[in-house]
C-alpha cells in the first residue's frame, strides 16, 4: 500500500480574514420553526392560536395564511413543525386540500419535519370509526417530489382509511420515521375500482422510506368485501425503497372474508419495489388470515415481490400464516438473509413455516428452528423454479405433518422443485410427525450437498462420510447436540453446540465466514464450526481445592 503525504494549505493573511469576515457577516439561514400550541383542529385566522392544520398550510404556502397564528413557511430550508405533548385529534373529512381529515402535504411546500415532545407524550389520531374518517398523513398530495417528510418522536393512532394507507400514504416522496409509533390504524377495502385496503399502516407508491427505532403495532388491512388486501403494517410499490432499521413490527395483521374466494398476504410487509433492508430489527406475531379461521394467506410477516432483500440481524417470530410462508414469502429478484433467526412461526393449514421460496434466495449465519407446518417444511420450503442456498446455518426443532397422516416430509428443509445447495449447515433435530410413508425429518426432495454439513436423518443428496458430511439414519440419527434456542450473545436468539458436538470444527474453512451469528470471530478452535454458531474448543474451569 503507498500513501500520499498530506502538505499544510497556506492563506495568504488578508484573505483568512476576509473569510473570517464573510462568516462572521452572511446571514444564516435557519428552518422556520413553526411551534403549534393548540390540540383544535380548525384553520380560524387571526384567533392567536396555531393549530396543527394551520401550521401545515403556512408549510404547503410557504407563506402565512393564519393572519399570524403561525409562523409563515420557507421553501428553503425545511419547515419544522413542533408539537409540545398532548393528543392532536383530526376531525373527520375527505379531500386534499388540507380542510378535513388527513393532513395533506404538498411537495410544492418543500420538505417538512413534525416533530414532537416523544412518542409517549405527543400523539396525532384520527377521530376514529366514524363517518368520514381518514388516514393522518398524505404525502405528495399535488405530486411526487424531492422533498423529504419526517416525523420524528410521535405517535399515529387510529387512522382509518376507506383505501389503502391507514395512518400515512406517500405518494413518490422521501419519508423519514424516527423515535415514533404507528399504532391501531386501519386501512379497509369496502368496493370500488380506485379503492383498496392494502397497507394497514402506511402505503407507499414510489418514494424512500426510512423507519429508525419506531415500532408499528396492532395496524390491520383489511377487506370489508370480496377482494384481496396486502401488508397489515406497510405495503410498497411502485419502484419504492425501504430501510428499516433497530425497530419493531408486531401484532399487525391482513385479514380477508371467510368466502373462501380471496387471499390476503403480509401480516407486515408487503414489498413490490426496488429494495428492502431491514436491519437489527424484530418483525413478531403478525398474522394473515380470514375473519373467522387461520386458512387464508401466504407470508404471515413478509410477502416480498420486488427486486432486492436483505435482512440482517434481525428476528421474524412468532408469525402466522394459514396458508403457506408463516413468515416470509419470496418471489424476489435477489434476497439475502444473515445473520438472522426465524422462529416459532407458524403455517397451520400448510407449508413452510418459516420460509417460501420462490426465486433467488441465500441464507447466511442464520438459525431457523422451532417453526411448524401443517404438511412439509416446517422450517423452509422450496419450489416454483426456486433457487435456495444455505450456509453455515442452523435448521433445527422445526415440526411438520401435525395431523400426522401421508402427507408431510422434509420438515427441516424441503425441495419441492428448483435447487437446493447447503454448505456447512446443521439440518438435524427436526421432527415428521406423519405416518404410512417413510419420515424425512430433516431433508426432503433433492438437495445438493456442497460439503461439510450435519445431518440429522439423511436424504437425498446426503451421505455419512462424503463431502465431509456427518449424516445419520432414520433408525439411528446423529444428535447435533445443541443446546436450546437462546440468548448465547449477539442480538439474536440462537443454538449453541454442546463442546462434544459433531459440528465442532468441521466445517470447510474456506468457505467460513469471518463472523458467526453473534458476530464472534470464526475461527474460535482449531477450525470453524458447522452452523450458525461458533463455539471453538472447549474451556475448563480451574479445580480450587481446599486444605
Amino acid at each position: 500500500m503507498s500513501y500520499t503525504r498530506m502538505h499544510p494549505v497556506v492563506i495568504p493573511l488578508d484573505v483568512a480574514l476576509g473569510l473570517f469576515l464573510w462568516l462572521c457577516l452572511t446571514p444564516v439561514a435557519y428552518a422556520a420553526d413553526i411551534i403549534v400550541n393548540s390540540t383544535a383542529d380548525n384553520t380560524i385566522a387571526g384567533d392567536g392560536f396555531c393549530t396543527l392544520r394551520e401550521a401545515v398550510n403556512n408549510a404547503n404556502a410557504n407563506a402565512d395564511t393564519t393572519a399570524g397564528d403561525c409562523r409563515a413557511g420557507a421553501l428553503l430550508p425545511a419547515d419544522q413543525i413542533l408539537l409540545p405533548a398532548g393528543v392532536y385529534t383530526l376531525t373527520p373529512g375527505l379531500d386534499n386540500d388540507n380542510v378535513h381529515g388527513d393532513l395533506d402535504i404538498r411537495t410544492a411546500g418543500g420538505s417538512l419535519e413534525l416533530v414532537g415532545a416523544g412518542a409517549l407524550s405527543t400523539t396525532i389520531s384520527g377521530p376514529g370509526v366514524v363517518v368520514g374518517a381518514d388516514r393522518l398523513l398524505h404525502t405528495g398530495v399535488d405530486g411526487p417530489g424531492a422533498v423529504i417528510v419526517e416525523v420524528r418522536g410521535l405517535t399515529l393512532r387510529n387512522g382509518h382509511a376507506p383505501q389503502g394507507g391507514g395512518a400515512i400514504y406517500i405518494n413518490g416522496t422521501y419519508a423519514l420515521i424516527e423515535e415514533s409509533v404507528i399504532q391501531g390504524c386501519e386501512a379497509v377495502f369496502a368496493g370500488g375500482m380506485s379503492n383498496n385496503g392494502n397497507g394497514g399502516a402506511i402505503y407507499m407508491s414510489g418514494g424512500d422510506l426510512t423507519i429508525l427505532n419506531s415500532e408499528l403495532v396492532s395496524n390491520t388491512a383489511r377487506a370489508a368485501v370480496i377482494a384481496d388486501v396486502m401488508g397489515g403494517a406497510i405495503y410498497a410499490t411502485n419502484g419504492a425503497n425501504v430501510l428499516i432499521e433497530d425497530s419493531i413490527l408486531h401484532e399487525n395483521r391482513a385479514v380477508v372474508p371467510d368466502t373462501g374466494l380471496q387471499r390476503t398476504g403480509a401480516g407486515a410487509i408487503f414489498f413490490n419495489g426496488s429494495s428492502l433492508t431491514i436491519r437489527r430489527s424484530q418483525i413478531v406475531s403478525n398474522s394473515v388470515a380470514a375473519t373467522f379461521s387461520d386458512n387464508r394467506g401466504f407470508g404471515g410477516a413478509i410477502y416480498f415481490a420486488g427486486a432486492a432483500l436483505l435482512i440482517e440481524e434481525s428476528t421474524l417470530a412468532n408469525n402466522t400464516a394459514g396458508e403457506a410462508a408463516g413468515a416470509l414469502y419470496y418471489d424476489g429478484v435477489r434476497g439475502e438473509i444473515v445473520r438472522s433467526t426465524f422462529s416459532g412461526n407458524l403455517a397451520p393449514q400448510g407449508y413452510g413455516g418459516a420460509i417460501v421460496n420462490s426465486a433467488t434466495l441465500t441464507i447466511t449465519n442464520s438459525t431457523i428452528s422451532g417453526n411448524v407446518a401443517l404438511w412439509t417444511a416446517g422450517g423452509v420450503s422450496n419450489g416454483f423454479s426456486g433457487a435456495l442456498r444455505l450456509f453455515n446455518t442452523t435448521v433445527s426443532n422445526n415440526t411438520c405433518a401435525t395431523e400426522g397422516g401421508f402427507a408431510g416430509g422434509g420438515c427441516g428443509v424441503h425441495q419441492w422443485s428448483g435447487s437446493v445447495e447447503v454448505q456447512n449447515s446443521i439440518l438435524a433435530g427436526n421432527h415428521d410427525l406423519g405416518s404410512g410413508r417413510a419420515l424425512s425429518p430433516d431433508v426432503g426432495g433433492s438437495i445438493t450437498s456442497l460439503g461439510h454439513n450435519v445431518v440429522g436423518v439423511a436424504g437425498a443428496g446426503f451421505i455419512d462420510g462424503v463431502n465431509g458430511d456427518k449424516v445419520g439414519m432414520l433408525s439411528a440419527p446423529l444428535d447435533a447436540r445443541l443446546f436450546g434456542l437462546g440468548a448465547y450473545g449477539g442480538p439474536t436468539a440462537t443454538h449453541l453446540p454442546a463442546w462434544d458436538s459433531p459440528a465442532i470444527s468441521a466445517a470447510d474453512a474456506g468457505a467460513c465466514p469471518l463472523t458467526d451469528q453473534r458476530g464472534v470471530a470464526r475461527p474460535a478452535g482449531a477450525g470453524c464450526d458447522v452452523g450458525a454458531v461458533e463455539v471453538g474448543a472447549p474451556h475448563f474451569l480451574p479445580v480450587v481445592q481446599r486444605e
